[in-house]
């Protein structure tokens, strides 16, 4: 799991200077689908993000994710 975030994280690395907040206003997959940010925390109700904020948002989370199974599985 860990190898995979690194591996996305890497090739987000590479994408973020061609997706930013003006080019990139929405996080979509293409004119179909768009992504909507809600974390259940902060953001309780489904919230439209550029995709960069969503992608960082994105990441923060799954870091806060990781620490929690590690304290769960530390015990």
């Amino acid at each position: 799991m860990v190898d995979f975030y690194n591996a996305v994280s890497i090739l987000y690395s590479t994408l973020a200077e061609f997706c930013t907040e003006r080019s990139c206003e929405v996080m979509s997959a293409g004119g179909k689908f768009e992504y909507l940010w809600a974390d259940g925390v902060k953001y309780k109700k489904p919230v439209r993000l550029s995709a960069p904020e969503y992608i960082d948002k994105l990441f923060d989370w799954v870091e806060v994710q990781r620490a929690q199974l590690l304290c769960l599985a530390l015990g």
